[in-house]
């Protein structure tokens, strides 16, 4: 007959094999519930104020009183129903992009998570995000300053150019599916939403916002909110507008 061990006892073998007996602390109904459930053990950095994180990322948290020194609305770059886009320039002289977001019902903390979220993105083929802005009256995003859209020079490039943009964004949706701490599926790929520096070189922005953000699972699907918004029906895969499943075949148009 197998001896009973009690689930509040273990043993430790030292190098002399002499077993110790440790007595662990129950802890309360706290500790019970970590013990049952590993899965709902706390992350050390959740209790972490966000803004120390999205800092940690070189991700700057502008006041509208800052904002309104960098933006040039007189020089305004693109716009639509969710965002206007303005040339920056920054104190130091680096011109940026400053996108203006249309306020999301006050969700302030989820603003910011999204902004966490896409900080961390960190690849050659992605928009930099250089800091943002989060307060009553105004919602943007300060982003590296690209001179041009592929929609704007799509039909004068030569099929070198076309060729070395297209291997970029595959490459960048790659690393948004697959190596970015939080996986994005992007879901709104498009000639407008991919910008090019002056060399050419593919950098994918427009994500995190009115996309849904997977968290890494071992699945490759996720549910996605019914009240999404979505800007481009037309595009959409007709799988996702009638099933509501998010996935990296998403950006594939039928």
């Amino acid at each position: 007959m197998k001896k009973k061990i009690s689930p509040l006892r273990y043993s430790i073998l030292n190098k002399s094999s002499n077993s110790k007996e440790v007595k662990l602390n129950g802890g309360g109904e706290e500790a019970k519930e970590m013990r049952e459930n590993p899965k709902n053990k706390r992350d050390p950095s959740s209790s972490e104020p966000l803004k120390s994180q999205v800092e940690k990322n070189n991700i700057k948290e502008y006041s509208h009183c800052q904002l309104d020194e960098i933006i040039q609305r007189d020089k305004m770059l693109g716009g639509g129903a969710y965002s206007e886009v303005y040339e920056g320039l920054l104190p130091e002289g680096t011109k940026v992009a400053v996108k203006l977001l249309k306020r999301r019902d006050g969700n302030e903390k989820d603003f910011k998570n999204e902004v966490l979220g896409i900080s961390a993105a960190s690849h050659i083929n992605i928009l930099r995000l250089r800091g943002y802005c989060s307060e009553k009256d105004v919602v943007a995003l300060v982003s590296d300053y690209m001179p041009m859209t592929l929609l704007d020079c799509i039909t004068g490039l030569d099929w070198e150019k076309l060729y070395k943009i297209a291997l970029g964004v595959a490459r960048g949706l790659r690393y948004l599916h697959m190596e970015c701490p939080k996986p994005i599926i992007h879901l709104d790929i498009k000639p407008e939403n991919i910008l090019l520096d002056k060399d050419f070189t593919p950098k994918i922005s427009d994500f995190g916002f009115a996309k849904h953000s997977l968290k890494r699972k071992d699945t490759k699907t996720e549910k996605e909110p019914r009240d999404m918004p979505l800007r481009n029906f037309t595009l959409m895969m007709r799988n996702y507008l009638l099933t509501q499943l998010t996935s990296q075949m998403s950006i594939v148009m039928e």
